[in-house]
Protein backbone atom coordinates (compact mmCIF):
# COMPACT_ATOMS: atom_id res chain seq x y z
CA UNK A 1 0.00 0.00 0.00
CA UNK A 2 1.50 3.28 -1.07
CA UNK A 3 2.27 5.37 2.02
CA UNK A 4 0.00 8.95 1.56
CA UNK A 5 2.98 10.72 4.16
CA UNK A 6 6.24 9.80 1.30
CA UNK A 7 6.40 13.29 0.15
CA UNK A 8 7.15 14.35 3.61
CA UNK A 9 10.16 12.09 3.70
CA UNK A 10 12.43 14.96 1.69
CA UNK A 11 13.67 17.92 2.49
CA UNK A 12 12.14 19.49 -0.66
CA UNK A 13 8.52 17.26 -0.53
CA UNK A 14 8.69 18.93 3.17
CA UNK A 15 8.92 22.66 2.36
CA UNK A 16 7.08 22.80 -0.66
CA UNK A 17 4.20 21.26 1.20
CA UNK A 18 4.87 24.01 4.19
CA UNK A 19 4.80 26.54 1.35
CA UNK A 20 1.74 25.19 0.00
CA UNK A 21 -0.35 25.31 3.28
CA UNK A 22 0.80 28.88 4.15
CA UNK A 23 -0.13 30.36 1.13
CA UNK A 24 -3.64 28.07 1.28
CA UNK A 25 -4.00 29.85 5.01
CA UNK A 26 -3.34 33.64 4.26
CA UNK A 27 -6.27 33.10 1.97
CA UNK A 28 -8.61 32.20 4.33
CA UNK A 29 -9.43 35.45 6.06
CA UNK A 30 -9.70 37.10 3.08
CA UNK A 31 -12.50 34.82 1.11
CA UNK A 32 -15.91 36.47 1.40
CA UNK A 33 -14.52 39.96 0.88
CA UNK A 34 -12.41 39.27 -2.32
CA UNK A 35 -13.07 36.13 -5.29
CA UNK A 36 -10.78 33.21 -5.10
CA UNK A 37 -9.45 34.01 -8.74
CA UNK A 38 -8.53 37.46 -7.87
CA UNK A 39 -6.18 36.23 -5.25
CA UNK A 40 -5.01 33.52 -6.84
CA UNK A 41 -4.29 34.86 -10.17
CA UNK A 42 -2.21 37.79 -8.07
CA UNK A 43 -0.37 36.01 -6.40
CA UNK A 44 0.86 34.06 -9.18
CA UNK A 45 1.52 37.01 -11.36
CA UNK A 46 3.92 37.77 -8.12
CA UNK A 47 6.01 34.43 -8.36
CA UNK A 48 4.34 33.23 -5.11
CA UNK A 49 2.77 30.14 -6.77
CA UNK A 50 3.08 27.79 -9.36
CA UNK A 51 0.26 26.83 -11.58
CA UNK A 52 0.31 22.99 -10.22
CA UNK A 53 -0.90 23.94 -6.91
CA UNK A 54 -3.67 26.47 -8.40
CA UNK A 55 -6.20 23.61 -8.90
CA UNK A 56 -5.73 21.51 -5.58
CA UNK A 57 -6.20 24.80 -3.86
CA UNK A 58 -9.47 25.82 -5.63
CA UNK A 59 -11.31 22.51 -4.68
CA UNK A 60 -9.75 22.58 -1.40
CA UNK A 61 -11.47 25.65 -0.45
CA UNK A 62 -14.25 26.06 -2.58
CA UNK A 63 -15.52 22.53 -2.75
CA UNK A 64 -14.29 20.93 0.03
CA UNK A 65 -13.96 23.36 2.90
CA UNK A 66 -16.64 26.35 1.63
CA UNK A 67 -19.48 24.03 -0.04
CA UNK A 68 -19.76 25.89 -3.32
CA UNK A 69 -21.74 24.10 -6.00
CA UNK A 70 -19.54 23.31 -8.31
CA UNK A 71 -20.50 21.96 -12.31
CA UNK A 72 -18.30 20.89 -15.27
CA UNK A 73 -19.16 20.67 -18.37
CA UNK A 74 -17.33 20.59 -22.04
CA UNK A 75 -17.91 23.16 -24.12
CA UNK A 76 -20.49 23.10 -26.80
CA UNK A 77 -19.49 26.23 -29.14
CA UNK A 78 -16.08 28.16 -28.93
CA UNK A 79 -16.85 31.17 -27.27
CA UNK A 80 -15.40 34.52 -27.03
CA UNK A 81 -17.44 37.63 -25.97
CA UNK A 82 -16.27 37.92 -22.83
CA UNK A 83 -17.49 41.53 -22.70
CA UNK A 84 -20.85 40.72 -22.75
CA UNK A 85 -19.85 37.93 -19.97
CA UNK A 86 -18.64 40.07 -18.02
CA UNK A 87 -20.85 42.73 -17.86
CA UNK A 88 -24.23 40.44 -17.02
CA UNK A 89 -22.13 38.54 -13.85
CA UNK A 90 -20.94 41.99 -12.72
CA UNK A 91 -24.73 42.76 -11.89
CA UNK A 92 -25.06 39.17 -10.05
CA UNK A 93 -24.37 40.87 -6.88
CA UNK A 94 -25.49 38.54 -4.45
CA UNK A 95 -23.64 35.77 -6.55
CA UNK A 96 -19.85 34.81 -5.93
CA UNK A 97 -18.71 32.73 -9.16
CA UNK A 98 -14.88 31.21 -10.07
CA UNK A 99 -14.35 29.49 -13.30
CA UNK A 100 -11.92 27.33 -14.60
CA UNK A 101 -10.96 26.36 -17.67
CA UNK A 102 -7.98 23.94 -19.09
CA UNK A 103 -6.12 25.20 -21.91
CA UNK A 104 -4.26 22.81 -24.34
CA UNK A 105 -0.92 24.32 -23.56
CA UNK A 106 -1.91 26.99 -20.85
CA UNK A 107 -3.12 24.47 -18.67
CA UNK A 108 -5.74 24.93 -16.18
CA UNK A 109 -6.50 28.57 -15.64
CA UNK A 110 -9.20 30.01 -13.10
CA UNK A 111 -10.85 33.48 -13.78
CA UNK A 112 -13.38 35.86 -11.67
CA UNK A 113 -16.40 36.14 -14.48
CA UNK A 114 -16.74 39.70 -13.57
CA UNK A 115 -13.49 40.65 -14.20
CA UNK A 116 -12.67 40.92 -17.80
CA UNK A 117 -8.41 41.15 -17.65
CA UNK A 118 -8.98 37.66 -16.31
CA UNK A 119 -9.84 36.24 -19.64
CA UNK A 120 -6.89 38.08 -21.47
CA UNK A 121 -4.57 34.89 -21.55
CA UNK A 122 -6.97 32.71 -23.22
CA UNK A 123 -8.58 34.98 -25.96
CA UNK A 124 -11.31 32.96 -26.62
CA UNK A 125 -12.53 29.48 -24.95
CA UNK A 126 -12.23 26.23 -27.58
CA UNK A 127 -15.10 24.29 -28.35
CA UNK A 128 -14.72 20.84 -26.42
CA UNK A 129 -12.82 22.07 -24.02
CA UNK A 130 -13.45 21.59 -19.95
CA UNK A 131 -14.86 24.14 -18.01
CA UNK A 132 -15.95 24.10 -14.45
CA UNK A 133 -17.89 26.79 -12.51
CA UNK A 134 -18.30 27.45 -8.72
CA UNK A 135 -20.90 28.97 -6.89
CA UNK A 136 -22.35 30.48 -4.19
CA UNK A 137 -24.61 32.83 -3.06
CA UNK A 138 -23.77 35.86 -0.06
CA UNK A 139 -27.41 35.03 0.71
CA UNK A 140 -30.06 32.38 0.17
CA UNK A 141 -32.60 32.45 -2.16
CA UNK A 142 -36.63 31.49 -1.77
CA UNK A 143 -35.95 28.69 -4.66
CA UNK A 144 -34.21 24.98 -4.00
CA UNK A 145 -31.02 24.80 -5.28
CA UNK A 146 -30.59 28.33 -6.69
CA UNK A 147 -26.91 27.52 -6.99
CA UNK A 148 -27.05 24.97 -9.66
CA UNK A 149 -29.52 27.48 -11.19
CA UNK A 150 -26.74 30.42 -11.71
CA UNK A 151 -24.16 27.60 -12.90
CA UNK A 152 -26.54 26.78 -15.61
CA UNK A 153 -26.99 29.80 -16.83
CA UNK A 154 -23.57 30.83 -16.63
CA UNK A 155 -22.94 27.70 -19.38
CA UNK A 156 -25.92 29.44 -21.54
CA UNK A 157 -24.44 32.31 -21.77
CA UNK A 158 -21.33 30.67 -22.64
CA UNK A 159 -23.57 28.26 -25.32
CA UNK A 160 -24.59 31.84 -26.55
CA UNK A 161 -27.96 31.26 -25.23
CA UNK A 162 -30.95 34.60 -23.90
CA UNK A 163 -30.65 33.65 -19.81
CA UNK A 164 -33.50 34.41 -17.28
CA UNK A 165 -32.56 34.95 -13.89
CA UNK A 166 -34.43 35.34 -10.60
CA UNK A 167 -33.92 39.06 -9.22
CA UNK A 168 -32.30 37.95 -5.88
CA UNK A 169 -29.42 37.05 -8.18
CA UNK A 170 -28.82 40.73 -8.40
CA UNK A 171 -29.95 41.87 -5.42
CA UNK A 172 -26.99 43.40 -3.29
CA UNK A 173 -26.46 41.39 0.32
CA UNK A 174 -26.29 42.78 3.30
CA UNK A 175 -22.28 41.42 3.92
CA UNK A 176 -20.45 39.04 1.47
CA UNK A 177 -18.73 36.81 4.34
CA UNK A 178 -19.74 33.90 2.44
CA UNK A 179 -18.13 31.90 5.12
CA UNK A 180 -20.41 30.27 6.96
CA UNK A 181 -17.67 28.87 9.70
CA UNK A 182 -16.46 31.70 11.13
CA UNK A 183 -17.32 35.57 11.34
CA UNK A 184 -15.14 37.58 9.43
CA UNK A 185 -14.89 41.35 10.46
CA UNK A 186 -15.99 44.08 8.20
CA UNK A 187 -13.11 45.67 6.46
CA UNK A 188 -12.99 49.67 5.89
CA UNK A 189 -13.50 50.34 2.12
CA UNK A 190 -10.03 50.75 0.31
CA UNK A 191 -9.44 52.09 -3.26
CA UNK A 192 -9.03 49.33 -5.93
CA UNK A 193 -5.50 48.56 -7.07
CA UNK A 194 -5.27 47.46 -10.50
CA UNK A 195 -2.37 44.86 -10.41
CA UNK A 196 -1.49 44.24 -14.43
CA UNK A 197 -0.08 40.50 -15.06
CA UNK A 198 2.42 39.55 -17.23
CA UNK A 199 0.13 36.86 -19.69
CA UNK A 200 1.41 33.67 -19.59
CA UNK A 201 3.49 32.61 -23.49
CA UNK A 202 3.14 29.06 -24.97
CA UNK A 203 5.89 27.79 -27.02
CA UNK A 204 5.43 25.70 -30.36
CA UNK A 205 5.75 22.29 -30.03
CA UNK A 206 9.00 20.66 -30.65
CA UNK A 207 9.89 17.12 -31.47
CA UNK A 208 12.42 14.85 -29.97
CA UNK A 209 13.21 11.32 -31.67
CA UNK A 210 14.25 8.61 -29.39
CA UNK A 211 17.69 7.67 -30.43
CA UNK A 212 18.25 4.92 -27.95
CA UNK A 213 17.35 0.98 -28.92
CA UNK A 214 15.12 1.02 -25.80
CA UNK A 215 13.58 3.68 -23.52
CA UNK A 216 14.66 2.84 -19.52
CA UNK A 217 14.88 3.62 -16.15
CA UNK A 218 18.25 6.02 -17.01
CA UNK A 219 16.52 7.90 -19.70
CA UNK A 220 13.03 8.72 -17.76
CA UNK A 221 15.41 10.09 -14.48
CA UNK A 222 17.82 11.93 -16.96
CA UNK A 223 14.18 13.67 -18.89
CA UNK A 224 12.76 14.35 -15.19
CA UNK A 225 16.46 16.20 -14.36
CA UNK A 226 16.59 18.59 -17.16
CA UNK A 227 12.36 19.43 -16.74
CA UNK A 228 13.02 19.97 -12.94
CA UNK A 229 16.40 22.12 -13.88
CA UNK A 230 14.43 23.80 -16.59
CA UNK A 231 11.87 24.51 -14.55
CA UNK A 232 13.78 25.69 -11.16
CA UNK A 233 16.18 28.27 -13.77
CA UNK A 234 12.57 30.03 -15.14
CA UNK A 235 10.52 29.92 -12.31
CA UNK A 236 6.39 30.05 -13.23
CA UNK A 237 7.70 27.79 -16.52
CA UNK A 238 6.05 24.30 -16.75
CA UNK A 239 7.73 21.99 -19.33
CA UNK A 240 4.82 19.59 -20.85
CA UNK A 241 5.71 16.60 -22.56
CA UNK A 242 3.48 14.32 -25.00
CA UNK A 243 3.42 11.14 -26.55
CA UNK A 244 0.88 10.11 -29.09
CA UNK A 245 -0.80 13.70 -28.85
CA UNK A 246 -1.32 13.07 -24.87
CA UNK A 247 0.57 14.95 -22.41
CA UNK A 248 2.48 12.63 -19.92
CA UNK A 249 1.57 13.13 -16.27
CA UNK A 250 3.66 10.49 -14.74
CA UNK A 251 6.53 9.24 -16.90
CA UNK A 252 6.59 6.08 -14.52
CA UNK A 253 3.52 5.07 -15.25
CA UNK A 254 3.82 5.33 -19.22
CA UNK A 255 6.54 3.61 -19.07
CA UNK A 256 5.54 0.77 -17.41
CA UNK A 257 2.59 0.45 -19.12
CA UNK A 258 4.60 0.66 -22.60
CA UNK A 259 7.83 0.44 -24.34
CA UNK A 260 9.13 3.16 -26.33
CA UNK A 261 11.72 2.31 -28.76
CA UNK A 262 13.90 3.47 -30.94
CA UNK A 263 12.42 6.22 -33.65
CA UNK A 264 9.73 7.02 -31.47
CA UNK A 265 9.11 10.76 -30.99
CA UNK A 266 7.81 12.62 -27.98
CA UNK A 267 6.78 16.08 -28.13
CA UNK A 268 7.29 19.30 -25.56
CA UNK A 269 5.53 22.48 -24.97
CA UNK A 270 6.89 25.29 -22.48
CA UNK A 271 4.69 27.56 -20.96
CA UNK A 272 5.28 30.85 -18.48
CA UNK A 273 5.95 34.56 -18.84
CA UNK A 274 9.34 34.02 -20.33
CA UNK A 275 10.09 31.70 -22.50
CA UNK A 276 13.91 31.44 -23.17
CA UNK A 277 16.92 28.38 -23.67
CA UNK A 278 14.52 26.44 -26.12
CA UNK A 279 17.31 25.12 -28.44
CA UNK A 280 19.38 24.36 -24.85
CA UNK A 281 16.06 22.23 -23.79
CA UNK A 282 15.72 20.49 -26.49
CA UNK A 283 19.26 19.83 -27.33
CA UNK A 284 19.44 18.34 -23.37
CA UNK A 285 16.19 16.89 -23.94
CA UNK A 286 17.72 14.88 -26.88
CA UNK A 287 20.32 13.47 -24.99
CA UNK A 288 18.26 12.26 -22.39
CA UNK A 289 16.67 9.73 -24.55
CA UNK A 290 19.87 8.77 -26.26
CA UNK A 291 22.38 6.10 -25.28
CA UNK A 292 24.28 9.29 -23.83
CA UNK A 293 21.77 9.63 -21.12
CA UNK A 294 24.28 9.23 -18.78
CA UNK A 295 26.06 12.23 -19.49
CA UNK A 296 23.50 14.15 -17.59
CA UNK A 297 25.11 15.17 -14.18
CA UNK A 298 23.04 13.26 -11.44
CA UNK A 299 21.10 15.15 -9.02
CA UNK A 300 22.58 14.78 -5.06
CA UNK A 301 19.67 14.67 -2.49
CA UNK A 302 17.16 17.10 -2.89
CA UNK A 303 19.05 19.78 -4.96
CA UNK A 304 18.09 20.45 -7.95
CA UNK A 305 20.98 20.90 -11.07
CA UNK A 306 21.89 24.16 -12.53
CA UNK A 307 21.86 23.25 -16.00
CA UNK A 308 20.45 26.33 -17.34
Amino acid sequence: MANRYEIFSSRMGYNLSLRHFKKVNSFLSRLGDENLADLVNHSESAGELVKDQIMPMVHALLAEKYGYYYMSRNLRVEYSDFRSLVKELKGWHNVDAVLSYHHEHLGDMIMNPKVLSHFDRVKRLEKHELVVVYIKLYEPGPEENPQKQAAENIFRLLDGQAIEIPSYFRKSPASKGVIESRSLPQKASQPTVQVKSTPRQSSPRYSVQISNDLLHEGNVESLKTIIESYEESFPGSKVSIYHNEEELVSFDSLFRSASLIHGDVLDFVVTGKTISKLSKLKRYLELCVSPEYSRIPRQTGSQTLTLF
